[in-house]
């Protein structure tokens, strides 16, 4: 069996010529030097144990396996944890997040069982002109006046990917629970930005609003400026590979991992722009366990 991952820059695969690969849980990197080429993510078939590896070019007909070592690396993911209290993260003002007129706000949460059932903000502004936030367990967006809200509810204590995205081409929002579309609004039209001037109409937090505190933990926070399209929302839910693409490809303005240290005082974003986004309130940070989740949402075909 011979098993072939796309990387993450053009014509660029890792190849495994085998039945056998690497150990559960680590992932495939290749580095020119320091700098990572390719990532395949977590191995969690417990089924490959070992084997070599190969790397070949778009046209080349063979594999080179030529003094390429392959290192088992220990497992990283963590997530901020929110208070619900005073503990938030200011971004930046819409503007400067480029927003052609469509964007896709994705991101993982976890609630804990107690947790509030009033309004938790995600994502928002402090008026709501763009917000997504939880409300009994229910997940909500508005964008201007328009606001949707799903029927399902979300689990307490475990992952949930939700995503947030407005198509100025069919002037729809959409909520997207899990890679499922789970609320939508139709004739919405785009926010004309250049019209507000007040701070809490264009600029953008992570866990407030005006009044309200998110309680709970956020991982794999990633903003776009277009619309995604669904396959490409599932292959962001169902590949870690898919992570640096949307930079790639000049759309990706915002991605914090979350995988910092308790005690930071700025999240470091690894998409396009360039950005000191304070954490306000005492900052914690705890193991994730997302990408567990990840991998749940797409067994048996990881």
């Amino acid at each position: 069996m011979t098993l072939v991952k796309r990387s993450d820059i053009p014509y660029l695969i890792m190849k495994e010529n085998t039945r056998n690969y690497l150990l559960r849980n680590n992932d495939k990197q290749l580095y020119d030097l320091t700098s990572v080429l390719a990532d395949s993510g977590d191995i969690y078939d417990t089924r490959i144990t070992g084997g070599r590896v190969g790397v070949y070019q778009f046209g080349q007909q063979m594999s080179l396996f030529s003094n390429i070592n392959v290192h088992c690396i220990d497992r990283q993911n963590m997530a901020m944890k929110f208070n619900g209290i005073d503990n938030y993260v200011s971004i930046t003002n819409v503007t400067q997040l480029k927003i052609d007129k469509s964007f896709t706000f994705e991101v993982w949460v976890k609630v804990e069982t107690g947790s509030p059932l009033t309004a938790m903000p995600i994502f928002c502004t402090e008026s709501r002109n763009i917000c997504l936030w939880l409300e009994n367990l229910k997940v909500n967006g508005q964008f201007g006046n328009s606001t949707i809200s799903t029927t399902a509810t979300i689990g307490t204590d475990v992952w949930a990917n939700l995503v947030l995205q407005y198509d100025e081409s069919e002037y729809i929002l959409k909520i997207y629970l899990n890679g499922v579309l789970s609320a939508s609004g139709s004739s919405i039209h785009p926010i004309d930005w250049d019209t507000y001037s007040n701070h809490s109409d264009i600029f953008l937090y992570l866990g407030r609003d005006s009044s309200n505190y998110f309680q709970g933990f956020i991982d794999e926070v990633k903003f776009y400026s277009v619309a995604i399209i669904k396959d490409e929302i599932d292959d962001h839910i169902f590949l870690a590979s898919m992570d640096k693409y949307p930079k790639y490809h000049k759309y990706g303005q915002l991605h914090y991992k979350m995988d910092q240290t308790t005690g930071s005082q700025n999240l470091q974003n690894d998409g396009l722009l360039s950005l000191v986004t304070n954490i306000h309130g005492n900052s914690t940070f705890a193991e994730s366990f997302q990408d567990y989740s990840r991998f749940r949402l797409t067994y048996p075909n990881n």
